[in-house]
């Protein structure tokens, strides 16, 4: 039996300190954050998934 209502995806809750402390932060601090992030993720990325990205930030798709 299929739910209708069922939710797809994934979701996730920040606590408000945490928000508060990210946004003390400057922008260049923000952008540290971020790339440091982008790095990580992509490490554990699929090689599929990988390419489909290059391709998409370089307009091929």
């Amino acid at each position: 039996m299929q739910h209708k209502n069922k939710q797809k995806g994934y979701s996730y809750i920040i606590e408000d300190e945490k928000l508060l402390e990210f946004s003390k932060l400057s922008y260049g601090q923000r952008l540290e954050w971020f790339i440091n992030m982008h790095n990580f993720l992509r490490r554990f990325q699929p090689e599929a998934s990988r390419i489909a990205m290059n391709k998409l930030k370089d307009g091929e798709i």
